[in-house]
């Protein structure tokens, strides 16, 4: 937890500063300028926003990771994933490997959720896993399908994400 506590500053740090460096080489573009505005109001977004901002108020640590963990941060990896691709389609490689250097961290963080689930095994708790997941889960769709929906040329975008996010919890004993 505390490795992945210090990956999500490093990219946060990392999202910060290739921002000014867009804001610098493209002034007219509005990087820098209207994220909050377009986080708050473009409909593309708001699926994403309702995950991450229920997540933050879910006050439960066991539901707040199962939200977080299994559900949240996979939906963001995954739909980064797309950007990469889409980056990397537009010959767009620093953004590319920006992202796919902060996926490393996020198998980290898969392998401690994974730990933390195994830990936790028991039949009462495997019960109460499940129905977080399968509460939390409808969630990710419209996140993704908003999300992927703003990636240009990225028809199956949305269906990848969601795959990968199955194939995770494949990995997990949740069915």
């Amino acid at each position: 937890a505390g490795f992945q506590s210090g990956d999500e500053f490093r990219w946060l740090s990392r999202v910060s500063y290739r921002t000014k460096e867009l804001q610098d080489a493209y002034p007219n573009r509005g990087f820098g300028k209207n994220e909050r505005n377009n986080w708050e109001t473009l409909s593309a977004l708001q699926g994403i926003r309702e995950l991450l901002e229920r997540t933050l108020a879910t006050y439960d640590w066991g539901q707040n990771f199962v939200a977080g963990n299994l559900v949240c941060k996979p939906v963001v990896d995954e739909t980064n994933r797309q950007l990469a691709a889409v980056a990397r389609q537009y010959n767009d490689n620093l953004t590319s490997l920006m992202i796919e250097n902060q996926l490393r961290d996020s198998d980290r963080s898969r392998r401690w959720s994974k730990e933390v689930v195994d830990h936790s095994r028991s039949a009462s708790n495997d019960k109460v896993l499940k129905e977080w997941l399968n509460k939390w889960m409808p969630l990710a769709i419209p996140a993704i399908e908003g999300y992927c929906s703003l990636l240009p040329d990225s028809n199956k975008a949305s269906e990848a994400a969601l795959s990968g996010i199955e194939n995770f919890h494949k990995t997990l004993w949740i069915d």
